[in-house]
């Protein structure tokens, strides 16, 4: 029987460090991470590039950015 998968990550990656992004969080509350960088932080790859995804209509997006 398989295991099932990882549900968080040990430790952290290191992009989740990364001032900007955490300022860009910060700003969106509701935002997450979405796409190939949560794949490759799972993985263990590099994560070369971040993509979000929001609630929030595009105006509230650029409001608070």
């Amino acid at each position: 029987m398989n295991d099932p998968p990882a549900t968080r990550l040990d430790p952290l990656p290191d992009f989740l460090n990364d001032p900007a992004l955490r300022q860009v969080l910060a700003a969106l509350p509701r935002a997450r991470m979405v796409g190939g960088c949560v794949r490759d932080a799972l993985l263990g790859r590099p994560v070369a590039d971040i993509d979000l995804a929001t609630p929030d209509a595009p105006q509230a997006v650029m409001d608070a950015l």
